[in-house]
């Protein structure tokens, strides 16, 4: 039995955990919230963002950093984006030199354009060990141990083989790969791809230009993904192709639905209030601009659901940046 630190307890967290302790492994989930580490430590559950779900004796919770920190090879991290950096700062105090960071957040830094793994590598140094772990991976099915596929990715093969041995089991299934780039472009681009689609479907587009977007956006997904060193062939894999699948095609998918509802007339802000949902591809479209700049590439789409979002321009507009 390893000890493992989850800093982070939303619902992508907490079914990781899941795995983690079915695996086995001791895992002490680092909570911002006291009553969210309350619930998981008196009733097992995590009533807030896995509500369904009946947490493994393995679980326990802290709102102390040290305690779950102390100890732990292994540190998972899912908070949101926007908040990835000042946890890793406070996590600064407590990480010691042998410890890896398994990246589970998807985005984009809105302040410095850069990923998870580029952050720590500008808080704790570039020799850092570290993870990624994305792919197409709704939390709730993750939790109810149905089958899933990830990818886990490292510059380091040892740290990505003992990573896969960590996690794998009957029913998740972790895929090794070297581009953490290209698997951290892929999490991030395929939310904002997903809030594209939710508008073509709010403003009754159909399934052809459906179809015609999701190819465009596999297009420019590729194309940042090599401007930024990443592989080609990672995003036609499970973090790229198999993302834009799940968050396109599936009911469950927040920035779908959210997507909907501007796209039937709402504002962003009228649709995040109307479901109560955090959209990480509204960040996301946001950082990604900056990045684009950034870099001098032309995103027709991302621009374009940038445009629809932010600068109250129609779907129209977006239906035209796909010829």
């Amino acid at each position: 039995m390893k000890k493992i630190c989850m800093i982070g307890s939303g619902a992508w967290g907490t079914a990781v955990a899941t795995v983690l302790a079915h695996n086995g492994h001791e895992v002490i989930v680092w909570c911002h919230n006291e009553a969210v580490a309350q619930d998981i430590n008196t009733k097992h559950k995590n009533s807030k963002y896995l509500p369904d779900v009946f947490l493994h004796k393995n679980i326990s919770a802290t709102t102390n950093l040290a305690p779950a920190m102390e100890q732990a090879r292994w540190i998972f991290e899912a908070t949101p984006m926007t908040y990835l950096r000042e946890t890793l700062q406070n996590a600064r105090k407590q990480y010691q030199k042998e410890q890896i960071f398994v990246m589970l957040s998807k985005g984009i830094d809105r302040q410095s354009a850069l990923l998870p793994t580029q952050i720590v590598d500008e808080i704790f140094g570039p020799r850092t060990a570290k993870a990624v772990c994305v792919g197409p991976s709704f939390a709730q099915e993750v939790a109810a141990q149905k089958v899933t596929g990830v990818i886990v990715a490292s510059d380091n093969q040892a740290v990505a083989g003992e990573l896969q041995s960590l996690l794998a089991n009957d029913y998740f299934y972790p895929e090794i790969s070297s581009d953490m780039i290209g698997a951290q472009i892929g999490a991030a681009f395929k939310n904002v791809m997903a809030l594209g689609v939710g508008l073509l479907e709010g403003a009754q587009y159909g399934d052809n230009a459906k179809a015609l977007f999701i190819t465009r956006a596999l297009a420019e997904m590729v194309l940042i993904a090599k401007k930024m060193g990443g592989k080609e062939e990672t995003l036609y894999g499970l973090s790229g192709l198999g993302d834009l699948i799940l968050t396109t095609g599936s009911v469950q998918s927040r920035n779908l639905a959210i997507g909907k509802l501007v796209g039937a007339g709402q504002s962003l802000e009228e649709a995040l209030k109307t479901t109560g949902l955090t959209a990480e591809g509204a960040n996301t479209v946001q950082s990604l601009r900056l990045l684009t700049q950034k870099l001098k590439l032309e995103l027709p789409l991302s621009s374009g659901i940038y445009a629809v979002l932010f600068e109250k321009k129609s779907v129209q507009d977006l239906v035209r940046r796909m010829k």
